[in-house]
């Protein structure tokens, strides 16, 4: 029996209503109502489930919980695992680019501990957080690397990396255990969401990652498994962050740095930081590359509040738009290739003869925001200026152009699933694989490819709830919704 079908049946139990009498509510055969409840037989679409909600009269909680069974039952766990992650991890790269203030005042007390000599003990969250910090400190001062062996759960530290080493030109390393049983990789995306906000930093960072229960990690070592190290101090403190110590001899670190290193061996990076033009330019070579492979195609899908409308500005807009700076020609190139006027707009590949075709998820809201104000969410806010509306309904127009050439599919997402608008995410396998976050400073961004497969999965399943739970229009659907809008720029 499926966790529907049980907590319907103890639902109606509970209130002492008989299957009968929910068949009569909804006007449907008694027999097929009763076979919701034994688990011989599911609601065929979820569009029943709610009618049951309805009828019962459910509060809220009682009716998403309904839901949620139901999804369970018919789409798998794995897949609304993976939905109910992402979209957790969705609204906390929200805010992901606020910049972290702690007060510096409570630090100075660890700083004066550091100057003894000897190894110190400490025995609180407190003396552990002003000591991680000074240590923070100290290293940035000496510019000395900074590798730790710290799980993100413990965000005083994570917040510290960031609010000390922001602008810094020290490498900070970390390695993190991500759980390999299937079943529960999707809590992956936690982690990830924890380690992101120093992704997307001003940091020097790379995160490394290997496979482990996560439960048996802290309570196999539960006595000091996390690690701090410098090349001249370490900080050890257990996974309740009560106890710790501070050591400072040379013997003993030289020891823990090794140990370190064999640790490192059995790790890959879990993601790749890519700021700035010239790393962005990278991203998109390598998308062509894949895009254009003769024998291994891959279609670029790309996730995000607005559509995806770099593809469909040519170069001469570029040109116009796009402020002077360094790498600018290179830019537009790896942008708009020889698009040099509207007709032109096809891109093909020379060798093969195929074009890009790219498929792009969107909300309206993201749309109108572009047609009110010019604003393209993919472009760092620093690079260019916002386009004309001349030029908003000609790139309005090339999306219907692209959708009638096939070389682009757009579908709109639910209003109900929040994307933040400062995210973009580009799909493609597992290999290309990216979250681009803007604005981070003035004429900055940051971008991040996600190496670990896991991940990227848990992605792919997200999109397949859309599809199957309808929160994702159709490309027929979409298109008449945007031909309605299209009118009210007198474009059709």
């Amino acid at each position: 029996m499926s966790g529907f079908s049980k907590y319907l049946k103890r639902y109606l139990e509970e209130r002492e209503i008989t299957a009968a009498e929910l068949a009569q509510e909804m006007q449907m055969d008694r027999s097929t109502v009763f076979r919701y409840t034994t688990g011989t037989r599911a609601p065929s679409d979820i569009d029943i489930v709610r009618k049951i909600a309805n009828a019962l009269q459910m509060q809220n909680s009682d009716k998403i919980r309904l839901l949620e069974e139901y999804d369970r039952a018919t789409l798998g766990e794995k897949t609304v695992n993976s939905y109910q992650y992402v979209r957790k991890l969705l609204g906390n790269l929200k805010n992901v680019t606020e910049k972290v203030c702690l007060d510096v005042g409570k630090w100075k007390q660890a700083a004066a501990l550091l100057g003894t000599e000897g190894n110190i003990c400490l025995e609180s969250r407190k003396e552990i957080e002003m000591c991680a910090a000074a240590l923070f400190e100290a290293a940035k001062q000496e510019n000395k690397e900074v590798y730790l062996l710290v799980q993100p759960v413990y965000r005083e530290i994570q917040e510290q990396v960031q609010r000390v080493f922001q602008g810094s030109s020290v490498k900070v390393e970390q390695i993190i255990c991500l759980d390999q049983d299937f079943w529960k990789s999707h809590e992956n995306l936690d982690v990830l969401g924890l380690v992101l906000p120093l992704g997307f930093a001003d940091i020097v960072y790379e995160a490394r990652y290997y496979y482990d229960a996560i439960s048996s990690h802290f309570n196999e070592m539960c006595w000091m498994p996390n690690v701090i190290l410098t090349e001249s101090q370490a900080l050890l403190f257990d996974y309740k962050m009560l106890r710790g110590v501070f050591f400072q001899e040379e013997n003993i670190i030289s020891v823990f740095r090794k140990q370190y290193g064999e640790m490192r061996e059995q790790t890959q990076r879990m993601m790749v930081k890519l700021d700035g033009v010239d790393e962005a330019l990278k991203f998109y070579v390598e998308i062509e590359e894949k895009v254009f492979d003769e024998e291994n195609p891959m279609m670029l899908e790309t996730l995000g509040f607005q559509p995806c409308v770099g593809s469909c500005i040519c170069s001469n807009i570029y040109e116009e738009c796009v402020y002077p700076f360094p790498g600018k020609d290179a830019f537009i190139q790896a942008m708009a290739g020889d698009r040099g006027d509207w007709e032109g707009l096809k891109r093909v590949c020379e060798q093969t003869g195929r074009e890009i075709q790219t498929t792009s998820y969107f909300q309206m809201e993201g749309l109108r925001e572009f047609m009110e104000t010019g604003i393209v969410r993919e472009f760092p806010a620093g690079l260019y200026r916002p386009l004309p509306m001349e030029k908003r309904k000609l790139v309005l127009g090339r999306i219907f152009r692209q959708i009638e050439e096939g070389n682009s599919v757009y579908r709109i997402l639910s209003a109900n699933i929040e994307i933040p608008a400062n995210i973009f995410f580009y799909l493609g396998d597992e290999k290309i694989f990216f979250m681009r976050v803007m604005p981070i400073t003035e004429k900055g961004f940051a971008q991040v490819q996600v190496l670990e497969k896991g991940i990227y999965s848990a992605f792919r399943r997200f999109v397949e709830y859309l599809e199957q739970r309808k929160l994702l229009c159709s490309s027929e659907e979409s298109l008449e919704m945007l031909r309605e809008f299209a009118k009210e720029y007198g474009i059709l």
